[in-house]
């Protein structure tokens, strides 16, 4: 619990810096939302239920009846089987980034924020979309350790990428900008796997 704690106390942390940064309504704040709300939306539509209702049952019984060695697998196989998965989809949005973007910024806003916040957000959805595969891997991962009882590291998992982001936000952010924000957003994925 103490590490879930530390893990939202960051969070809450990084969104204030995030927002005394980038102001809600102009470009830049649109741009990072929705950017990072797509792989988000794809995770939890595709793979996040999915994932906690069909796997973890499934490797809970086979790690009781079969033991360790089958328990893990077919863990080896699902954790291919979703990385495949999650890299294909990764790949189709990358191409149809400027599309799919369009889609969630178009409503209510006029011509000229629209081109502005695509030209900032585009990019920086592509840096973003591979914490899909990234968070497919995390997530496999935390529930074969949540079902052997370990908790302590899924705790601590978004404590990890929280930090990243606020060391940036703190001291680089001002040299290196949205592209940079991105690729910490990527590297956070990357520290929580």
């Amino acid at each position: 619990m103490f590490l879930m704690f530390l893990g939202k106390a960051a969070g809450l942390l990084r969104q204030i810096l995030m927002a005394g940064r980038y102001a809600t309504g102009n470009p830049a704040s649109e741009a990072i939302n929705y950017a990072t709300l797509l792989p988000r939306t794809v995770l939890d539509v595709f793979f996040a239920s999915a994932f906690t209702v069909g796997f973890i049952p499934v490797f809970s019984k086979y790690f009781a009846k079969e033991g360790k060695r089958a328990a893990f697998r077919l863990t080896d196989s699902f954790i291919t089987l979703s990385l495949a998965a999650t890299a294909l989809i990764t790949l189709i949005l990358m191409f149809a980034a400027e599309p799919v973007f369009r889609l969630f910024i178009t409503a209510n806003n006029d011509a000229a924020f629209i081109t502005e916040t695509m030209s900032l957000g585009v990019p920086m959805l592509r840096i973003i979309l591979p914490t899909i595969v990234l968070s497919a891997g995390a997530y496999c991962i935390t529930g074969v350790l949540q079902a052997m009882d370990e908790f302590n590291v899924p705790a601590a998992m978004s404590l990890a990428s929280n930090i990243l982001i606020i060391i940036y936000l703190l001291f680089f952010e001002g040299t290196f900008g949205l592209t940079g924000l991105a690729v910490v957003f990527l590297l956070g994925w990357g520290a929580q796997l």
